[in-house]
């Protein structure tokens, strides 16, 4: 009886802790978190409006938030983050930062330093093929934006964008769309 039950004692153990080891690979392949394998830096350099995104301290009550990159003699990118506090006519707010590509063989995953002082990834998550919207996130996932080209986003984009954020793990029951409206002060697009 003895030896029948440590059997079942050992197997059980064996099964557990091959229960474990296939729950661990699950979970490091599930938090591997996938760029886009090509970027051409000229294209898209330019502005792009946020079109929704996962809060952060730093966008608190931003509307009409845009980023414009701008490529620099020495292939590292200015950026100029910008937004109008609570509402579309109110108080402009910018934040000037500093991106670069530390590895040319994943040009999908950029750096950025804010105000000379901290650095975050800036890592492209999808892009379509004429870089008229865009999927940005960070591997920590809690940093998300989906971009656009233009203040406003065809829904079907959207929720295929959505999507994708949601398959590579990103909580999207905290995205936000951000408030994109030009039509009532006279603020330059």
């Amino acid at each position: 009886m003895q030896i029948k039950n440590t059997g079942k004692i050992a197997l059980g153990l064996l099964a557990g802790i091959a229960g474990f080891a296939a729950y661990r690979l699950y979970k490091d392949n599930a938090s591997v978190l996938r760029t886009v394998s090509k970027v051409e830096l000229e294209k898209y350099v330019g502005k792009w409006y946020e079109i929704a995104r996962i809060p952060s301290r730093f966008e608190e009550d931003l509307v009409n938030t845009t980023a414009t990159y701008t490529l620099r003699e020495d292939g590292n990118i200015e950026v100029m983050n910008e937004g109008r506090v609570l509402d579309p006519s109110g108080e402009v707010k910018q934040t000037q930062a500093l991106a670069w590509l530390p590895n040319p063989n994943a040009p999908g995953k950029l750096k950025v330093r804010f105000f000379g002082l901290f650095t975050t990834d800036y890592w492209i998550l999808d892009l379509d093929g004429e870089y008229q919207y865009a999927l940005v996130g960070s591997p920590t996932r809690k940093f998300l934006w989906i971009l656009s080209r233009t203040p406003d986003m065809r829904d079907d984009i959207y929720r295929l964008l959505v999507a994708k954020a949601k398959a590579k793990g990103f909580d999207i029951d905290q995205l936000e769309r951000v408030v994109q409206d030009y039509e009532n002060n006279l603020v330059e697009i």
